[in-house]
């Protein structure tokens, strides 16, 4: 069986996923999961990466640049960013889970899956703490680049 794709095709594909994800309160909610995820396992690895560059960057003072400290801010704003809006795409999510919305039909998905959903909203307040605390380290990482450069 011989299949012919064409970019349209493919675009219409992805939008009826769209569609049965959206029309779905359980499909969204694990799909924003998903997001939440993926999203916290990146920034997890660049706290990785940043963490040995800095060490390097302690163990020899004259490797450090001012560029190696401005990439570094710069990817910290970007995983803030990253983290705050995975944070609140599973927090508006779990928000309907909990409550529902009467407006389209969703019913409440919490009383049904109760363990689900606290093990969610846990997850949802440490990564709400996590971007705060990650907000704050990215403003002494812009800091401390203003005062080398200075």
């Amino acid at each position: 069986m011989i299949m012919k794709a064409s970019s349209h095709q493919r675009i219409l594909i992805l939008l009826v996923t769209l569609c049965i994800v959206l029309n779905n309160p359980i499909s969204l909610f694990l799909f924003k999961c998903r997001y939440f995820v993926v999203a916290l396992s990146v920034a997890c690895f660049y706290s990785i990466l940043s963490t040995l560059a800095t060490v390097s960057a302690f163990k020899k003072p004259s490797s450090c640049s001012a560029i190696l400290l401005l990439n570094l801010a710069i990817m910290d704003a970007v995983m803030v960013g990253i983290v705050a809006s995975a944070t609140g795409a599973s927090g508006g999510v779990a928000y309907i889970g909990l409550k529902g919305n009467k407006n389209v039909n969703w019913d409440k998905i919490c009383n049904r899956y109760d363990t689900f959903c606290r093990h969610v909203g846990g997850a949802i307040a440490v990564s709400l703490v996590a971007s705060i605390i990650l907000l704050l380290l990215s403003i002494i990482s812009v800091l401390s680049l203003y005062k080398r450069i200075r």
